[in-house]
């Protein structure tokens, strides 16, 4: 199998909407923008795209923010990357894009159920690569395109950005698959949160989040040596 990396193009959007969803899901039917804003997965296709093109830069709904792995050709994974306080706090640079988007009207509506998922947030990190979105087809699985798409993306930052030497990921508390694997590439729990109000289940994929991190030289080398051996 013959994989490749590259960065999107908008020829990938489709399978970028894809990705965001299947994420958003983790594992589950419940895709937390659908719950939030009462809209359909139609709809937050169309949302998603009209974002995505758009290309705010800073935080993971941008085209630019996008590698795509591809093997033998064939679109199999993909992930968004970005480094935390360039463009301001991606959380906010975010919910501006949202509701912006979204209109004020659902905007509006939507203030509680925003409210209750707020509970959850872990704050990232300034000046350190963040990882979101994380995607692979499910034909593609277990092959660690995951990791390769993240360790080209770690090597990348050593060659060009070595002032960047943490990256962190974020990933719902109640899935175990992503868990394990940010786990076997040495990231290490750094933040978690949980929410006492039973409504959260009905609108996000698990109770709370969980916030990993990892020094990158660490995890490019430790990667090294295993595929070394």
């Amino acid at each position: 199998m013959n994989i490749t990396i590259r960065h999107a193009s908008e020829t990938d959007i489709d399978f970028i909407i894809e990705a965001v969803m299947s994420a958003e899901a983790c594992g589950t039917e419940i895709i937390s923008y659908c719950r939030i804003f009462n809209i359909s997965k139609t709809e937050l296709s169309e949302l998603l795209k009209s974002i995505i093109i758009e290309d705010i830069e800073g935080q993971e709904l941008s085209l630019s923010t996008f590698k795509i792995a591809l093997c033998d050709g064939e679109r199999a994974g993909a992930i968004s990357f970005w480094i935390e306080g360039v463009e301001g706090d991606s959380s906010m640079i975010k919910a501006q894009i949202l509701s912006h988007f979204i209109g004020s009207e659902r905007w509006n509506s939507a203030a509680e159920k925003i409210k209750i998922v707020s509970s959850t947030h872990i704050d990232r990190k300034k000046n350190s690569l963040q990882i979101e979105s994380v995607y692979v087809k499910p034909e593609f699985r277990g092959n660690k395109i995951a990791q390769k798409i993240i360790l080209h993306e770690m090597g990348h930052l050593q060659k060009n950005s070595p002032e960047i030497c943490m990256a962190q990921v974020m990933t719902m508390n109640q899935n175990r698959p992503a868990i394990k694997m940010y786990e076997s590439m040495g990231f290490v729990k750094s933040a978690e949160t949980s929410s006492d109000n039973p409504a959260i289940t009905d609108i996000l994929p698990g109770s709370g989040r969980v916030m990993f991190e990892g020094e990158i030289k660490s995890i490019v080398q430790s990667e090294n040596i295993y595929h070394e051996h």
